[in-house]
């Protein structure tokens, strides 16, 4: 009998490793040391939910030790993921739309946070005071970004053609310093990028939001590798971050003075103002990027295009080991 029982232990404690989370939800303190695990995200607002957890020893208190590599695109990040730089990325859905087809080993873990901060910023001195005075000006932007898709919308709205406009590649930070110099005439990117281009223009500057009322998704992803060989760290993860989501919804105050401590003047109030910042996997992204993909094989010249079944990408059963709760969509 003592025999069959050391057994059935071993059984159990064997199937938690596997799954690596604890269906009970339990917010005990893990045994043994902490698992590293690194993550590459963006270091502003959009990331809150982050730098919370790491503020309130959540990662710690669910058995990891997350190491941050900071970088000023999602796209940055998943080239991080890409490269083997991280075990898990954060980056804007219209990222993944663009490497779904090439890539079937990415898997979603959660959303991290619903945003709308993307903005265009232009100096008026070049004779721009309305979005129609676009057409002949040089435009920054992060190509493969989302700044970039949401520009093509933006240029359909005011019926300006493609041609009529030059994009000019350039990082975050460069569009920053180009704008300022006056090498480009315009720029659209996620903030604090914005804000720092009107604090260098002054009253030289005009902007406006450039997401034409659409928000985008900031969404947790890994290799489906790893999500299978380190199960245990990322629920970890999963399960600070959604301890994070409950602060924030429970102490909005103490949160966001914690992010501005962090970020400085690089935090941004406005990103507070709406309940984007919380996990979850809900049907709002897919749609979204099922509307990329289609966008973007009409724009190649696509006659035929066979959408894949997003939700093969998103790996389900950790978030609902974690928080059943958080997961609201059929699969």
């Amino acid at each position: 009998m003592k025999t069959r029982i050391l057994l059935t232990v071993s059984f159990v404690l064997g199937l938690v490793a596997l799954t690596g989370c604890d269906s009970s939800k339990s917010k005990e303190v893990s045994v043994g040391s902490p698992e590293p695990l690194t993550i590459s995200t963006y270091s502003g607002d959009i990331s809150s939910l982050f730098w919370v957890a790491r503020d309130q020893g959540y990662f710690s208190e669910h058995g990891v030790n997350v190491d941050f590599r900071i970088q000023e695109s999602g796209l940055a990040a998943f080239r991080d993921l890409l490269a083997g730089n991280a075990d898990l990325a954060t980056t804007a859905e219209f990222v993944l739309a663009r490497h779904v087809a090439e890539l079937q080993d990415i898997r979603i873990l959660a959303l991290v946070a619903q945003i709308d901060n993307v903005r265009l910023v232009a100096r008026r001195d070049r004779g721009i005071t309305r979005l129609a005075d676009l057409r002949n000006k040089r435009i920054g932007l992060a190509r493969n970004s989302v700044g970039e898709y949401f520009l093509h919308l933006l240029l359909v709205l005011e019926e300006i053609p493609l041609k009529e406009v030059q994009m000019v590649d350039l990082q975050p930070s460069d569009q920053v310093q180009a704008i300022a110099k006056g090498d480009i005439d315009a720029a659209v990117v996620w903030e604090p990028f914005p804000l720092q281009m009107e604090q260098e223009l002054g009253a030289n500057a005009v902007a406006w939001t450039a997401q034409s009322g659409q928000d985008y998704y900031w969404l947790l992803v890994g290799r489906d590798e790893t999500v299978r060989k380190r199960s245990r760290a990322i629920c970890g993860v999963l399960a600070a971050l959604a301890a994070a989501d409950e602060f924030i919804r429970n102490h909005r105050d103490d949160a966001e003075r914690i992010v501005a401590s962090q970020l400085g003047s690089d935090h941004i109030p406005d990103i507070w103002e709406k309940p984007g910042l919380k996990i979850e996997l809900s049907r709002p992204f897919v749609l979204a990027m099922e509307a990329e993909m289609r966008w973007m094989n009409s724009r190649n010249g696509a006659q035929t295009f066979r959408m894949p079944d997003l939700v093969d990408f998103i790996h389900f059963e950790a978030l609902e080991s974690v928080n059943p709760e958080k997961v609201k969509m059929l699969h």
